[in-house]
């Protein structure tokens, strides 16, 4: 009952901190994958959850997908001079995110994932959104 009853809490507490106003609003002219998602080229919103752990949602402004990305680094060097962006890495015809310019406080976010020397970087403005979580 316990165990039934932690998850519930968890799930809830998951739910609710998605229901802030989002942080980002991007277009992404080419298609991605986030973890195992594939996600179409569009109009994507990216939110943080309210209670601070280090994972962001990543959604469709349509009818398309919405995964998760665990973003396990934080760069505590500000960013501020190159605005506010998603850097995508491809290695052939798959492209992820890899970095998130300024997108709470001018801070980086990063997924910590090594970079292949043979790799194409593309970088996407993030075009609206909220600074901060309310």
């Amino acid at each position: 009952m316990k165990t039934i009853l932690k998850a519930v809490m968890m799930t809830s507490l998951a739910v609710a901190g998605f229901g802030a106003e989002p942080m980002a609003k991007l277009k992404v002219g080419f298609p991605f994958v986030v973890g195992k998602t594939k996600m179409p080229a569009g109009e994507y919103r990216i939110s943080v959850p309210s209670y601070g752990v280090r994972t962001l949602k990543i959604e469709s402004m349509g009818t398309g997908p919405a995964a998760f990305l665990a973003v396990p680094v934080q760069d505590l060097t500000r960013e501020d001079q190159g605005g506010r962006k998603v850097e995508f890495v491809c290695e052939g015809q798959e492209c992820k995110i890899s970095r998130i310019f300024n997108l709470d406080s001018g801070y980086l976010f990063s997924t910590g994932q090594k970079v292949k020397a043979t790799s194409e970087r593309l970088v996407v403005k993030i075009n609206s959104g909220s600074t901060k979580t309310e």
